[in-house]
């Protein structure tokens, strides 16, 4: 399978963030296992909702294809979510694992095709997959 590098974490202009409720965002640039990272400092200030770190990318996915990131985390374990959106913003494709613990060391996570799933929107489960 080819590889493509969809971001080295050089630049995190091209990030936005999403916080709900009382949840905060900040995005940092830090030091990954093989050069610059992005690192996600949250707090939920003792509530629920979630963040988002996310970032547009125009491309078309092959018919076979796996997200490979190397990731580390402090803090309870919560739930990761993973997604990709169509280009009008109307179709939602996940990949989720509840309570996930990140982990203080770091470890690759990959997300292969057959682990995405439909998660709404018109196209009813077409798409990305």
């Amino acid at each position: 399978m080819k590889t493509l590098l969809l971001d080295d974490f050089s630049d995190l202009a091209p990030w936005m963030t999403v916080a709900s409720g009382q949840a905060s965002l900040v995005l940092a640039s830090d030091v990954g296992p093989s050069g610059p990272a992005m690192r996600m400092d949250f707090d939920f200030r003792g509530g629920g909702g979630f963040v988002v770190a996310r970032r547009l990318l125009g491309m078309t996915l092959p018919e076979s294809y796996a997200f490979r990131l190397e990731i580390r985390g402090e803090g309870p374990p919560n739930k990761l979510e993973f997604k990709l959106v169509d280009p009008g913003g109307a179709n939602v494709w996940r990949y989720q694992q509840e309570l996930r613990d990140l982990g203080a060391g770091w470890h690759t996570l990959t997300i292969p095709t057959r682990a995405i799933e439909f998660a709404w929107g018109p196209a009813g489960g077409s798409g990305a997959r």
